[in-house]
């Protein structure tokens, strides 16, 4: 049997590699209502605390135009917005009501949102109202 030699960095993208599939295959067993990079992406703008191969879907997540538009229509949406917090907590990001992080969505979103040229906009105020009323 030949030995086959490789850098760390080639072994570094062939782990990163196996972990985007078992990610891919945990996510599509599962059947959730958001792609992967919509979550990883609303929990980037929660502000939580997002390591490894998952920050870096996350940081890409939130450069993209599409991604970004499904969270800001997830979240103007109630059904849809149940339908995201049921998925967060199905992919073990979060345990509590996004209320608390609304501020932080927002502020999140509108920066992000301005750093890539993106042009959408959320108020934290119209979001905290929606997520009250729904309640």
């Amino acid at each position: 049997m030949k030995r086959l030699k490789i850098t760390n960095e080639q072994y570094n993208r062939i782990i990163l590699h196996e972990q985007k599939s078992r990610i891919l295959m945990e996510s599509e067993q599962k059947s959730l209502n958001h792609s992967n990079e919509v979550l990883l992406g609303i929990a980037k703008l929660m502000g939580l605390n997002i390591k490894g191969f998952n920050a870096t879907i996350a940081d890409s997540a939130v450069k993209k135009d599409d991604v970004m538009k499904s969270i800001k229509d997830s979240l103007d949406d109630s059904n849809k917005r149940q339908e995201l917090i049921d998925d967060l907590i199905a992919k073990g990001l979060v345990k509590a009501n996004m209320l608390y992080k609304a501020d932080s969505i927002a502020s999140n979103f509108n920066k992000f949102s301005k750093e890539n040229n993106l042009g959408y906009s959320m108020d934290n105020f119209s979001l905290i109202n929606k997520i009250l009323k729904d309640k």
